[in-house]
């Protein structure tokens, strides 16, 4: 299975409070389920926009700033801007997922399910299943059950939707 990686943010406190795009935390994902590829491309643009410059590649970068930035094995990335450190990392974290369905064959409505996968495609994919078994309520048999969307939720929030990603 091909790996994820996100786009890391991280600065102290004072510039948490101050800078709009860090809206008070001194650490936030900027971007996610992204290939290697797709971050080292997405970070190059966030670097040229903050340096207000134009490379094409990494290494051109390295050799202009290299006190700035950094280049690993793994071929993850990171650069400084103006006390802000900008990195791709690994994305490991696991992440809640609720997904509600329509009964078709009962006029049942049925309760959400909330569960965690480790990406938005597993997600869909593991709600898609969940549906396709349907469910067995006591003394209504079983009931064919329509996936009607997938969203990405906060545990933190009580269940907040963060994000719808499949209708």
């Amino acid at each position: 299975m091909e790996k994820n990686y996100k786009i890391v943010g991280k600065t102290n406190g004072w510039i948490a409070q101050r800078d709009s795009l860090f809206k008070g935390k001194t650490e936030i994902t900027i971007e996610r389920d992204l290939t290697l590829r797709e971050a080292q491309k997405k970070l190059l643009d966030f670097f040229n926009e903050d340096y207000d410059t134009c490379y094409q590649n990494w290494g051109l970068v390295r050799c202009n700033h290299h006190n700035e930035t950094t280049s690993f094995s793994d071929g993850t990335r990171s650069y400084e801007y103006d006390s802000r450190y900008f990195s791709i990392e690994e994305d490991n974290e696991e992440r809640w997922y609720s997904s509600s369905y329509y009964a078709v064959d009962e006029d049942v409505d049925p309760d959400c399910d909330y569960f965690i996968a480790e990406n938005d495609d597993a997600a869909v994919a593991y709600a898609k299943e969940l549906a396709n078994k349907g469910v067995d309520y006591t003394d209504l048999g079983h009931v064919e059950l329509e996936l009607s969307q997938v969203c990405r939720v906060d545990p933190e929030r009580e269940w907040e939707e963060v994000e719808t990603i499949w209708y």
